[in-house]
């Protein structure tokens, strides 16, 4: 797909003059989010991330966004230093805003995929991950970064077009001998804002004196088991 000399730099072109990479609606996205919320026309809202669009190959011009089954395994991981780079330029100034608007205390960003990627065997990218999805908050109410949810290490080859490695696979936790899924968010979700959650399992995190602390252990890299 690629000569062996070709610089995959040479995809992006984010510095030149007539640049042509663009991402077209995450920063049109978030000033949305920013007028809806600091005008208190809503208080709940959900934003798609959206592409990175003309991104330049030899043969033709593509996309990347988070389903990057063909771009190829180096672009692709080249690409996302540049998609996350755009995602984090503007929710530190969407976060900015809700600093100055004295909303950022009631405020919870909850970023997340519906399902992870593992990395494909034959390089051309990668495919769902569902073994191993995560999530993100961002909020005034948490006061430290933490991380949460056991991942296997060494996990074993699952066919041909998958390779064997660590790229995240989840592990049961110690603390409640599951692995975390989206039901233990909404129920996490539900105990926060005093909602009747519609699943059974045991919450995550909760409100504790003002802030959002977390239920379990944190987290932990096991041996994938023989």
């Amino acid at each position: 797909f690629f000569d062996a000399d070709y610089d995959i730099r040479q995809m992006f072109r984010l510095n030149q003059r007539n640049n042509s990479t663009t991402h077209k609606t995450l920063a049109s996205n978030m000033a949305m989010a920013e007028l809806l919320l600091k005008n208190k026309l809503t208080s709940s809202l959900v934003l798609g991330i959206g592409n990175i669009d003309n991104i330049y190959t030899p043969s033709h011009y593509d996309k990347l966004n988070n389903d990057s089954h063909f771009l190829g395994a180096a672009p692709a991981l080249y690409g996302y230093t540049k998609y996350y780079k755009c995602l984090s330029g503007c929710l530190l100034r969407f976060i900015d805003q809700l600093k100055r608007a004295d909303e950022w205390n009631k405020t919870i960003i909850h970023i997340q995929g519906d399902f992870n990627r593992i990395p494909r065997g034959d390089g051309m990218g990668s495919d769902h991950g569902a073994a191993g999805s995560n999530a993100t908050l961002i909020s005034g109410l948490i006061d430290r970064p933490e991380v949460i949810g056991d991942t296997y290490i060494g996990s074993r080859r699952i066919n041909q077009e998958h390779p064997e490695g660590d790229w995240g696979w989840a592990s049961p936790t110690d603390s409640i001998n599951e692995i975390l899924t989206n039901h233990h968010l909404e129920a996490s979700f539900a105990g926060l804002f005093g909602a009747k959650s519609s699943v059974r399992s045991d919450p995550i995190f909760t409100l504790e004196n003002g802030k959002i602390i977390t239920t379990i252990n944190p987290a932990k890299n096991k041996p994938w088991p023989e």
